[in-house]
């Protein structure tokens, strides 16, 4: 089978799930190069041009963070943005394709449709491991 790449969508704007420490994202962008390396002569390129990631846990925020250190955890929109500002020009050395990326700390449950609304054509997701939480390690232990 041969796909045709000419009325695809390129621009790809990620949206991130139970983000974790950025695995789905760094396989995604491993995938996309491989992709893109398996057509040289292509003219166009798949990109990650926008990232916003979602996670409950400020432990594995703080990871994301250190993994993605230009990213934007945005504690506001107005604070986000500003931050934003002064991050595209460091970023666009790492990751010139990259236009924007933010973190945001909350429980999926808590986001609401509009908020997502424009903000991704590909949506990814990490599920917790359940067996490697605290949580399920206190039932183990014999613990609530």
């Amino acid at each position: 089978i041969i796909l045709s790449m000419a009325n695809w969508d390129l621009d790809l704007h990620l949206v991130e799930f139970f983000s974790g420490i950025g695995g789905m994202r760094i396989s995604l962008a491993a995938a996309l190069e491989r992709l893109n390396q398996s057509n040289p002569n292509a003219t166009k390129r798949f990109k990650i041009k926008s990232i916003y990631s979602i996670d409950t846990s400020e432990v594995v925020n703080s990871c994301y963070i250190h993994n993605f250190p230009y990213t934007d955890k945005a504690a506001s929109k107005k604070q986000a943005a500003r931050r934003e500002v002064s991050n595209q020009r460091k970023r666009r050395k790492i990751d010139p394709d990259l236009e924007s990326e933010c973190l945001r700390q909350a429980n999926i449950e808590s986001i609401k449709l509009s908020d997502l609304d424009g903000r991704g054509n590909i949506w990814t997701m990490s599920p917790p491991c359940q067996p490697f939480t605290t949580t399920d390690a206190a039932k183990q232990l014999g613990g609530d």
